[in-house]
């Protein structure tokens, strides 16, 4: 064994038990000057957020704050864009969100709608999803957004602009504050910067919340998107899709985002994972898939409101 492993340990026969402050991973020891860059950048922009955006951003948030538990007589259903979407009995919940039984959230438009769903809410933060970007499956994206009226976006405060959204022009338009400050603050709440991963999905999920759903229903957010990693001959990352859509947005070339390769990645599929246990182990989200990795959250029982909504020739 190489005596550097040992973090400069005498060799032995024996391997001794290393003390607490030398049990690093050793991604994490190798990548601590990223975190301290990352820190000082965090602080700085919560700091300019404060001086220069917070007024601003209070006033684009006011028509989300008018809209804090106003739903507590209601239940929600989130749907992501993981496997588990395709488990979902697609005409039991157009007739429960026709009924008025149940709001819907989407984050994965464009597979509900070719399911004939149309979301009462969409949340949108990616900024390939923004309607400047005009690459195919976007400006499909968008068609199907401006054909159903019925749907409300829920967007960051920085996409407030009528030219892109007639809502902003009317002075209509539903904005979440998206300044970003994990591990420097705390709480959920969609009004103020954020303290978790910058995921869409969990935005949504802070977004239904602060709405006030009395049950809130989630598919689709499996975190399994790992399952698409392949490590190629000349030792590349790239990530095949692995969503309920292939229609999914990424770049499947990873070696400028995680420079340290699988290691950095698998630390980032458990940075999912944490904040989804930290900020979100709430009684109120039900997970509908019952194989979900997820244990933040508590798992669909038989007697469940929400059981129709999953088909029965699945696992759940």
């Amino acid at each position: 064994m190489d005596g550097s492993l040992l973090c400069g340990f005498k060799r032995s026969t024996q391997l001794r038990r290393l003390p607490r402050s030398k049990q690093i991973i050793f991604f994490q020891e190798n990548s601590i000057w990223n975190v301290v860059i990352q820190r000082i950048y965090l602080v700085f922009n919560l700091t300019w957020y404060y001086i220069a955006e917070s007024q601003k951003t209070s006033k684009r948030t006011k028509n989300l704050r008018e809209l804090k538990d106003n739903f507590s007589s209601m239940n929600a259903l989130m749907t992501a864009n993981g496997p588990s979407f395709l488990k979902l009995n697609f005409q039991s919940l157009m007739e429960s969100q026709n009924s008025g039984e149940i709001k819907v959230f989407g984050i994965n438009y464009s597979p509900l709608f070719d399911h004939g769903i149309r979301p009462d809410y969409v949340v949108l933060s990616d900024h390939y999803m923004h309607p400047r970007n005009y690459v195919e499956t976007n400006i499909r994206f968008w068609k199907q957004i401006n054909s159903c009226p019925e749907t409300i976006l829920i967007t960051p405060t920085n996409w407030c602009n009528g030219k892109y959204f007639s809502q902003c022009s009317t002075g209509k338009c539903l904005h979440f504050n998206d300044i970003g400050a994990e591990g420097l603050v705390r709480g959920i709440n969609p009004l103020r910067p954020r303290g978790y991963l910058s995921v869409t999905a969990l935005k949504a999920l802070a977004i239904s919340d602060f709405m006030g759903f009395k049950e809130i229903g989630v598919i689709g957010l499996d975190n399994t998107f790992y399952k698409g990693l392949k490590v190629t001959q000349d030792l590349e990352m790239v990530e095949n899709a692995y969503h309920a859509s292939n229609g999914q947005h990424f770049n499947s070339q990873l070696g400028d985002f995680w420079k340290l390769g699988v290691s950095d990645y698998f630390f980032f599929v458990s940075l999912n994972f944490y904040f989804l246990k930290k900020y979100f182990s709430k009684k109120r989200y039900v997970n509908l898939d019952r194989s979900s990795l997820v244990d933040a959250f508590t798992k669909i029982k038989i007697d469940s409101h929400f059981a129709k909504l999953v088909r029965n020739d699945t696992d759940a």
